[in-house]
């Protein structure tokens, strides 16, 4: 008696998908005109302003953040990690020169904050009597005690 059960129960789901099929009605297409666009006049092109930069003034005062020792023989170079990308996919074409610089003397690279905001580095061959914190003047590459 299982059979007639599946049977009917199977046909009456065929009827119910064929009766859903049925109920369907074609799409209506509608196409709407499209509408006017509005068209901007061409542009006028007008230079961009020239950039004024300030040169570098003979006389600058500042506050020493930063001193670093180079022994003999060592490299002096400043690489960040995307230098280092740069650097190893072929940095003397790419940069234009060496990627590092060997000193052959001891040297001091020393950074100043500057009162206008500004890190200045300066390599020279001996620190002297400056020390990280002091107040200082650079005049034309020079660093003295201010």
């Amino acid at each position: 008696m299982r059979f007639p059960s599946r049977f009917t129960a199977l046909a009456s789901c065929a009827a119910l998908v064929a009766l859903a099929a049925g109920c369907t009605s074609e799409r209506t297409v509608v196409h709407y005109a499209p509408q006017p666009v509005a068209v901007a006049p061409a542009a006028t092109v007008v230079p961009a302003p020239t950039v004024a930069v300030a040169p570098i003034p003979a006389v600058e005062r500042g506050r020493v953040t930063n001193i670093e020792y180079f022994a003999a023989g060592t490299a002096t170079s400043r690489i960040t990690v995307p230098g280092a990308v740069v650097a190893a996919r072929g940095g003397t074409a790419i940069l234009g020169g060496p990627a590092a610089t060997v000193t052959t003397a001891p040297s001091y690279r020393i950074t100043i904050l500057t009162d206008t905001g500004f890190y200045r580095t300066y390599d020279v061959p001996s620190a002297g009597d400056v020390r990280v914190g002091d107040r200082v003047r650079v005049e034309n590459g020079v660093i003295y005690l201010s």
